[in-house]
């Protein structure tokens, strides 16, 4: 009974995160109930953000914007012009979440994936009046060039990892990287109010 409470106590946080975050939170309501469908969903946050969702990617969104993961936790309130590097950045989607909670922010997103990265940049395409840089790179301990082992069938990856695979199907990919320092000083960031990393154990690496 306690299970099903909580339950139920979590879906209604999401969908009254989905109906304060979204002008066209309907669209969400429309997919699962098989009434729009669309390969892509691409909604609009009430500050006038565009979020572009091809269907793989619709479990990290629901994550970032429905569950508000990256705020659990957040011992106090990101002000409207901060400065915030994203690190693992994906497809954009904390980075699009940050746009829309701060519309004044500057924002520095890394991804090095190529595929995830064109998602990024059509994100920050589709959002040009928001400072968003992007950059198709990885961010790690040290400047050069780091490897890293995905999964090649999966049309997007949330998992790249600088760390060896053990997966037969996995492939290597060879991407640049710059220190956490490095990509500072050459933004001329004297100072980052926000920091948000998510890239599978290279955290402590890259602090």
């Amino acid at each position: 009974m306690v299970s099903n409470n909580k339950e139920k106590e979590g879906l209604m946080k999401r969908y009254y995160h989905l109906f304060k975050t979204f002008k066209n939170w309907w669209l969400y309501i429309a997919y699962k109930n098989g009434l729009a469908n669309v390969k892509t969903l691409v909604f609009e946050t009430r500050s006038g953000v565009i979020v572009e969702v091809p269907k793989r990617l619709l479990q990290t969104f629901k994550e970032i914007f429905m569950d508000e993961c990256y705020l659990v936790g957040l011992e106090r309130a990101i002000s409207s012009d901060s400065i915030i590097i994203d690190i693992g950045a994906n497809a954009g989607y904390f980075t699009l979440f940050a746009a829309s909670l701060c519309p004044r922010a500057k924002l520095f997103s890394f991804e090095p994936v190529p595929v995830n990265y064109a998602q990024l940049k059509r994100n920050r395409d589709l959002n040009i009046t928001r400072e968003i840089k992007c950059f198709p790179q990885a961010v790690a301990g040290q400047s050069g060039i780091i490897n890293l082992t995905f999964d090649p069938s999966d049309s997007f990856t949330t998992s790249a990892t600088m760390f060896a695979s053990e997966k037969a199907a996995d492939k290597s990919l060879t991407v640049p990287c710059v220190t956490l320092q490095q990509l500072m000083d050459e933004n001329n960031i004297g100072k980052c109010d926000l920091l948000k990393m998510d890239c599978e154990g290279a955290e402590y690496d890259i602090l």
